[in-house]
């Protein structure tokens, strides 16, 4: 019986091993890189929702989720800027510079007008 155990136990560890399921493989890395930020308010530190992001080079432009959260995927290494515009905001920006395989972060604080 403990033989027959033995057998039945080195038989599944084979085909979980040949499957792959036990192996982490890397993410293959390619020739680009990203801004990932938040966009929140400089004094109560809530997250932005709607603010529009302008990159350039390249006049990209996307909205702040719920979350405050925005992306800019598979970009060029280089510098960037990036504008914010939120209506009740003053506008503010940033110059990133985006490396190969990485995600540079974006992280921006936008004053309130009073």
């Amino acid at each position: 019986m403990k033989k027959l155990t033995f057998v039945i136990g080195t038989v599944l560890l084979m085909a979980l091993f040949s499957s792959g399921k036990c192996r982490k493989d890397p993410i293959p890395c390619t020739i680009y890189g990203s801004i990932s930020g938040t966009v929140r308010d400089k004094e109560t530190l809530e997250p932005i929702e709607g603010a529009r992001i302008t990159l350039s080079p390249g006049i990209k432009s996307t909205m702040t989720k719920a979350d405050g959260k925005y992306e800019f995927n598979n970009l060029d290494p280089k510098q960037y800027d990036i504008s914010v515009q939120k209506i009740d905001y003053k506008s503010d920006g940033l110059k990133p510079t985006v490396v190969v395989c990485e995600t540079t972060p974006g992280d921006i604080m936008l004053e309130k007008i009073k």
